[in-house]
């Protein structure tokens, strides 16, 4: 999910510090890929850098899935 801010063409991770000083009418929620918002003229906070977060890497079997010998 990414955090649009349509006045200035950025788009944010949805805790960037840039968005506090924003109200809630000023951005809206996306949910799409960043390439297609670059595509639309969207670009990167600068502040936030959402390139280059990386989510968590998620375990292929849950825990509660594996086998315990």
């Amino acid at each position: 999910c990414y955090i649009l801010t349509p006045n200035t063409m950025e788009f944010h991770i949805i805790d960037c510090k840039t968005l506090d000083n924003l109200k809630s009418y000023e951005w809206k929620e996306y949910l799409g890929n960043n390439a297609d918002l670059m595509n639309h003229g969207y670009r990167p906070c600068s502040i936030c850098d959402p390139f280059s977060r990386s989510l968590p890497k998620q375990d292929p079997q849950p825990e509660y899935l594996k086998l315990k010998y």
